[in-house]
């Protein structure tokens, strides 16, 4: 096995084929590279800890101490291994470079930034400002709409609407980004989607199973609807079946990656103030397309350029 030691203090380990692992026979000073405040306080990016010896092969995770005490797997992709007399110093770039954005170390300010994120990102594609928000976990379930469809509904005199009901798994973008996949093509939709509802849990396909058969058994199911995950139901009702499913438990029986940031933030240096990453589908391959567009203003947007906090 062959160690190397970089002039800023990044260790790299490679084996005796020139593959890149981690020496997992001795304790080594990591720095957290994606956010992992889903899994406990204080595992910001640029959290310090030490790797468990014996805890895994080396090359796809590693079992680590954290320095605020909690133990968890983690895939190797999301940490850098340093010199321990280099560590502060490198995970001091990392906390500044990450300052004023969603992954800032202080809670309330990555919070603020989240909600500017959130906004700036998905606002073209889906309305959010009906979102209602709960639960606890690294997983989501989600409650979406067409207006349209609930306009429908509230002219017929019906409390209940339909919603498409699923779950993310997804530690980056969660239920929005799932969200917007299904949407891509904006030209494809002749409406905004309302999302309603985001749940968080541990185990998104668990809760989507009981929350389904729920909804089924009360004869709510959209039997015309395309896809089985449509229902004629309200946000109360999906509250009161989810307040009586049995929610799962707290499990780390996976690596964990973490959130990091998205195409966006990675081109917003690139972005002029007014302009968006804009996904769509090119009509003759069908192949997924990405481009940058003029940011609509609505008549409530506050003066200014409306662009997410520097980093």
């Amino acid at each position: 096995m062959s160690r190397e030691t970089s002039a800023d203090g990044i260790v790299c380990t490679t084996d005796g084929n020139g593959r890149i692992c981690w020496d997992s026979t001795r304790r080594e000073r990591v720095i957290l590279l994606n956010d992992l405040r889903k899994y406990g306080v204080g595992l910001h990016i640029g959290q310090m800890g030490w790797t468990v010896p014996g805890s895994t092969d080396g090359y796809k995770w590693i079992d680590v101490e954290f320095d605020t005490g909690q133990r968890l797997p983690v895939l190797v992709y999301g940490l850098e291994c340093v010199e321990p007399n280099q560590a502060e110093k490198i995970a001091g770039k990392l906390l500044e470079k990450n300052r004023n954005t969603r992954f800032d170390a202080d809670t309330e300010v990555a919070v603020r930034c989240q909600k500017e994120w959130i906004r700036r990102s998905y606002e073209p594609y889906i309305a959010i400002d009906e979102l209602v928000v709960q639960g606890e976990g690294s997983q989501e379930l989600y409650a979406f709409c067409f207006p349209s469809q609930r306009e429908l509904a509230k002219l017929k005199g019906e409390e209940r609407f339909p919603m498409k009901i699923g779950y993310s798994a997804n530690e980056g973008e969660g239920a929005l980004g799932r969200i917007r996949q299904q949407i891509i093509e904006a030209a494809a939709y002749p409406e905004r989607p309302s999302i309603l509802l985001i749940f968080r849990t541990w185990s998104g396909r668990s809760l989507e199973m009981q929350l389904h058969r729920c909804l089924r058994l009360s004869g709510r199911a959209v039997e015309t609807a395309m896809g089985q995950e449509w229902f004629y139901t309200t946000i109360d009702e999906i509250l009161q079946h989810i307040s009586e499913c049995e929610l799962p438990p707290k499990k780390l029986d996976k690596p964990l990656s973490g959130a990091s940031e998205s195409i966006e933030e990675g081109f917003a240096a690139m972005l002029g103030p007014d302009e968006v990453i804009e996904f769509g589908i090119d009509p003759n391959t069908a192949n997924a397309v990405i481009g940058v567009k003029k940011r609509k203003k609505s008549n409530q947007e506050p003066e200014g350029d409306g662009r997410s906090p520097p980093s």
